[in-house]
């Protein structure tokens, strides 16, 4: 029995060492996307991102006038707006690029309102 509750925290350690976070430590960027224009897509969702030096680490769909909440590490991000089908690259033609950061900590929530123009 004491063997057993010596290996249990090695093990929590170790695990700890691999840099992934844990539940605990995510945070959230949450938002809507205002968009102006004709909206390319036929309302089909778009799918929004969280861009940090320069690739995409979280993902979700949005509708056009929805709102949207990516789970993320802690980081500073820009928030990233693509069109149905396309690619997930930064940067992109077929992307609304945030034009301000946001800084998410452990077990916060930041809020951005991301402002698209389509001709």
């Amino acid at each position: 029995m004491a063997v057993i509750a010596a290996v249990v925290p090695i093990g929590l350690v170790l695990a700890g060492c691999t840099g992934s976070p844990t539940v605990s430590d995510m945070g959230a960027v949450t938002g809507r996307p205002q968009l102006v224009g004709r909206v390319p897509g036929g309302g089909r969702p778009l799918i929004v991102g969280a861009i940090r030096n320069g690739k995409v680490i979280a993902v979700a769909r949005v509708v056009p006038g929805g709102h949207f909440k990516l789970a993320v590490p802690p980081g500073r991000y820009r928030v990233g707006l693509w069109l149905p089908g396309a690619k997930l690259v930064v940067p992109d033609r077929s992307i609304c690029q945030s034009s301000e950061a946001v800084t998410v900590g452990a077990g916060r929530t930041a809020s951005i309102l991301l402002s698209c123009v389509w001709h």
